[in-house]
């Protein structure tokens, strides 16, 4: 188009310079200097125009060419951009895309929620395992070095059971461990009370089945029970975090964006192939960005609350069943050798079972720890109630969102002294088809927002299984069809082709703040300066101009 033009502009000036020639005898001499001034002039929109599309600067390295066939920014102008240029931008668009929606669900909530499993871990690993373990009945009549022992035992294997791929049942490792707790009784408190020479294993598996005997069952069987929910609490909370994680994330990552998307941000691209550019304007970028993010935050905000108040759930129970736990320990065997009575009245059994002779001193007894048992921390029920389900990129824009720092920026139209277009446009799925700077589908948005599901409830149903915790499920964004007719009646119905999503509407109203652009066109983008703007019918308005100016000279000069 632009090589059309200038041959329709020699065609005019050929037929000014023999309007010249007939007034040579007028004019004499100085024809030749209005020739040359032609000339010259004749010379200067080439000129011009390379000097103005520095290619090689914006690190194209293609000469100047008219962007008319380009589907993405199609243009009567010279640009420097080619069709491979602009398609080779798509791909990493929609990469910055993905990573910045990834960045987003990987922060804030999912942050809290990994530093919620680690101070979990370490509460149970470093505080709540040696606790309750240091609490067991006989412990306490224990030597140091038996304590001990049994303590780190106590607690590296439960820890080891945290994270054990294979689940952990509490129930018959506390069997075994209390009866290495009686045992050390046993040796270490009993055997100095007795007359009867050496305590045989004879001795010893009849003194433990009296402990045995004294044991609450039924309160036995609470702690194995309580204590398999904890630990199966710390692993749950633990797999949100890992699902979330891995399987959340790729659903995201394998859900496409709009057709609008990628397109919109490769339409503003074409003004780099323009001419040299200051940064895109932030409020450009976010409104576009809402619009590419608008089905993910629609219809994952009500599965993200959910999937935070189980988690809130789980912390409860914990904080919950620790007291119960701690309750029935100190119940379990009732039967208190720090005093006298109850001492004697076992020594009575020992004698009558077992045959071994029991008789306790004065000097030996010792008094149980009046300590409080330990509580879930603070900090960690603190994190909890940060959790909440919105779905915020504030301030994480994709990457080629370049910042401007309140200076001049390009709005997709022009430049702009500041980025003056409104930032309160409510980015819900039903505003989009009024997003001030690309118009996007309405119904293709609510679709991919329902193509996402409901992957947090399915997930928590077989997750919470055994746990006696209800969660209210909630129900995907959904929009009736008739609801959406309502609104997308000014839409097309029918899905944009390949071809079609590449370009941008001219039909949309631009303003000195940004530009409104649809789906259903191109756009074009206007010109930088006067010499590349010529379009249909503009070569004739320049001959005519000329023409004018020319027969001004010559009369000026006549």
């Amino acid at each position: 188009m632009y090589i059309a033009n200038m041959i329709i502009l020699y065609v005019c000036f050929y037929l000014i310079l023999r309007l010249l020639s007939a007034f040579s005898v007028i004019i004499g001499a100085r024809k030749m200097i209005i020739q040359t001034v032609f000339f010259l002039w004749l010379y200067f929109p080439l000129a011009k125009s390379n000097e103005q599309l520095d290619c090689n600067s914006l690190g194209i390295g293609t000469n100047p060419f008219s962007g008319n066939n380009l589907p993405y920014c199609q243009t009567d102008m010279l640009q420097c951009c080619t069709d491979e240029y602009l398609r080779g931008k798509e791909a990493g668009i929609r990469m910055n895309l993905t990573a910045s929606l990834k960045e987003e669900l990987l922060s804030g909530n999912f942050e809290i929620l990994s530093q919620i499993v680690i101070d979990l871990e370490n509460f149970y690993r470093s505080d709540f395992f040696p606790d309750f373990a240091s609490r067991m009945p006989l412990m306490i009549h224990l030597s140091s070095s038996s304590r001990a022992e049994l303590i780190n035992s106590f607690s590296n294997n439960l820890t080891d059971g945290l994270n054990s791929s294979n689940t952990f049942n509490y129930g018959p490792y506390f069997d075994s461990f209390f009866n290495m707790v009686k045992d050390k009784f046993i040796d270490d408190y009993l055997r100095q009370f007795t007359f009867t020479g050496t305590i045989t294993t004879v001795h010893k598996n009849c003194l433990r089945n009296l402990l045995t005997q004294r044991t609450n069952s039924t309160l036995e069987q609470t702690i194995d029970t309580k204590m398999d929910k904890l630990l199966l609490y710390y692993t749950t909370t633990n797999r949100i975090k890992d699902w979330y994680e891995r399987n959340f994330i790729a659903l995201i990552e394998q859900t496409g964006f709009p057709s609008q998307c990628v397109p919109g941000f490769i339409a503003l691209e074409c003004a780099a192939c323009l001419q040299t550019i200051p940064p895109l304007c932030q409020s450009v970028c976010s409104h576009i960005t809402q619009g590419c993010y608008s089905p993910f935050k629609q219809g994952l905000t009500d599965q993200l609350s959910i999937l935070w108040n189980a988690t809130r759930l789980i912390l409860d129970r914990i904080e919950s069943t620790l007291p119960e736990v701690y309750s029935a320990q100190q119940n379990l065997l009732p039967i208190d050798f720090d005093d006298d009575s109850e001492f004697m009245s076992f020594a009575s059994a020992a004698s009558a079972e077992c045959g071994i002779l029991l008789s306790k001193n004065i000097f030996g007894r010792r008094r149980r720890s009046l300590n409080s048992f330990v509580m879930l921390p603070k900090s960690i029920i603190g994190n909890a109630t940060l959790l909440n389900g919105s779905f915020s990129y504030d301030g994480r824009l994709p990457h080629f969102c370049n910042s401007n720092s309140g200076g001049r920026c390009w709005n997709g139209n022009n430049n702009q002294e500041m980025d003056n277009m409104r930032t309160d446009f409510d980015d819900s799925i039903e505003n989009q088809d009024l997003n001030p700077v690309v118009s996007f589908n309405r119904t293709e948005l609510v679709e991919i927002a329902q193509s996402l599901g409901t992957p947090v409830s399915n997930f928590l149903e077989s997750a919470l299984t055994g746990l006696d915790i209800e969660v209210p499920m909630g129900q995907v964004f959904q929009l009736m069809i008739e609801e959406r007719a309502v609104h997308t009646s000014s839409v097309s119905s029918v899905m944009p082709t390949v071809s079609e999503s590449l370009m941008i509407s001219p039909t949309s109203t631009s303003t000195s703040s940004g530009v409104r652009m649809s789906t259903s066109s191109t756009y074009r983008f206007p010109s930088p300066t006067t010499t590349l703007t010529a379009t249909d019918g503009g070569s004739l308005h320049y001959c005519s101009f000329y023409m004018i100016l020319i027969l001004l000279v010559i009369f000026i000069i006549a």
